[in-house]
């Protein structure tokens, strides 16, 4: 025979257990999570308030209170993790209490309009020869979490597209999506998200290389909310930068990438139409559910990652060859310039440093006087001359040239080969005088 009071124990805690479903204890709170709208919320309540929520009689309160903290307590919050699911109805999330891990799964969008047809058509009217790559780029972003893809960089004038193609793909996981207003500011909510778009036609500003490299190759990121305390989250971010500007970003010259199998960015100018569909955005958005479920699919299936850095092959384009090759930084401008001032000057024996130079050092004075109204300081300058080998890794040393000592740098391979070149010139030089001298004395000797 069944106990009574065991009986009501038993039901009592099933009850109080039920009724904290969605709570938990953290610190010296209590933390209510849920799903609001597709967004996962963990918003820390007080004592009341939470007795309130669950509807707690107060003689019942040192139950409650003895429940959340033996079987709700969390030691710590380590991850919060957003997924996209494509699979799912219903977005939902899970708290692993053990390590203090809390992973979010996001819905898709639904299906809508059966019509993959005019998809099809838009994408190969808009990328041309590059709408395979697209469509691997989609099927990898839809069905994968935390795989590495390229960076894509559209650029073209105003109204070609750039934002309908952006926020078309931003509509399949809504609420996973985000567009950047501040990337360097105090909070970076965008980084717990799965897309960015960085929209350099609005704001005119330029992102740098560093920061977009940053974002693909970080396993982790820290989030910072307003009133939250700060949280990690596992990089599943994907970015999409638009920009009016033909050179966005800078970049690294001699980054240029040579293999499609190891390519960070995909950068691809979109060209103006003479029609204009002012619904096409949203009839991209209708379509694109059905879009992802059945094209995409077969797409993602078919894929072998492989080889490939960045999950799939990844086109050099035209327009990313032009960007390396025009990216140049302060920096390079003024180590392009003392470059181009000392080879103008590297063949004249009349200036100053040309016995120094054929001796194979450069004077330190003359970069002094050659940056003397740049904006970058002389010693990331040198830096930039040593890496690209004008000058060699040593540090600065007196050298003597023809009675005169000073501090200088011994040559690099680059420019040791153009002084090698030089003192050939002026050994032909000295040998063509020694020779027609002759050659005249001769001739006197007969006449």
């Amino acid at each position: 025979m069944v106990n009574s009071t065991e009986t009501n124990s038993k039901v009592s805690s099933l009850h109080i257990e039920e009724k904290c479903r969605n709570f938990w204890s953290l610190g010296p709170s209590v933390w209510e999570a849920g799903m609001v709208s597709d967004v996962f919320s963990l918003e820390k309540i007080n004592e009341r308030k939470f007795y309130v929520k669950v509807g707690v009689d107060t003689k019942d309160k040192s139950d409650y209170y003895e429940y959340m903290v033996k079987n709700k307590h969390l030691h710590r919050l380590n991850l919060i993790n957003n997924i996209g699911a494509v699979t799912l109805n219903k977005s939902s999330y899970d708290i692993n209490q053990e390590e203090g891990n809390i992973t979010v799964r996001i819905k898709a969008i639904a299906v809508n309009q059966e019509d993959n047809e005019f998809i099809e058509n838009y994408l190969g009217k808009v990328f041309g020869n590059y709408k395979s790559f697209i469509k691997e780029w989609l099927a990898v972003y839809v069905y994968t979490n935390y795989k590495k893809l390229p960076t894509i960089i559209l650029t073209g004038d105003r109204g070609v597209g750039k934002n309908t193609f952006a926020e078309a793909i931003q509509a399949i996981f809504p609420t996973l999506s985000e567009t950047a207003k501040d990337l360097e500011g105090n909070f970076n909510g965008f980084a717990e998200k799965k897309l960015l778009i960085i929209d350099e036609s609005a704001s005119n500003g330029k992102v740098q290389y560093q920061m977009l490299k940053k974002f693909s190759g970080q396993k982790f990121m820290e989030v910072n909310h307003k009133y939250l305390r700060q949280y990690q989250v596992q990089n599943n971010l994907n970015i999409i930068l638009l920009s009016n500007d033909e050179s966005p970003i800078y970049v690294e010259r001699d980054e240029m990438p040579t293999d499609e199998c190891n390519n960070q960015f995909f950068v691809y100018r979109l060209q103006s139409h003479k029609s204009f569909d002012p619904d096409l955005q949203q009839k991209l958005i209708d379509r694109m559910g059905h879009y992802i479920r059945t094209e995409l699919k077969a797409v993602y299936e078919s894929l072998n990652h492989d080889g490939f850095r960045y999950s799939i092959a990844v086109p050099i384009t035209d327009e990313e060859k032009k960007l390396f090759c025009n990216s140049v930084s302060d920096l390079e401008q003024d180590a392009d310039s003392v470059i181009e001032y000392i080879e103008n000057q590297m063949d004249d024996p009349s200036w100053s440093g040309y016995k120094f130079f054929i001796q194979g050092f450069l004077p330190s004075s003359f970069l002094d006087d050659i940056l003397k109204y740049k904006r970058s300081n002389k010693q990331k300058v040198v830096q930039n001359l040593q890496k690209h080998g004008y000058i060699s890794a040593d540090k600065s040393a007196k050298h003597q040239v023809d009675g005169k000592r000073t501090y200088s740098y011994k040559l690099g391979r680059e420019w040791l080969g153009t002084q090698k070149k030089t003192l050939k010139c002026l050994f032909c030089i000295w040998m063509i005088g020694i020779w027609t001298s002759r050659l005249i004395g001769v001739q006197a000797h007969f006449s």
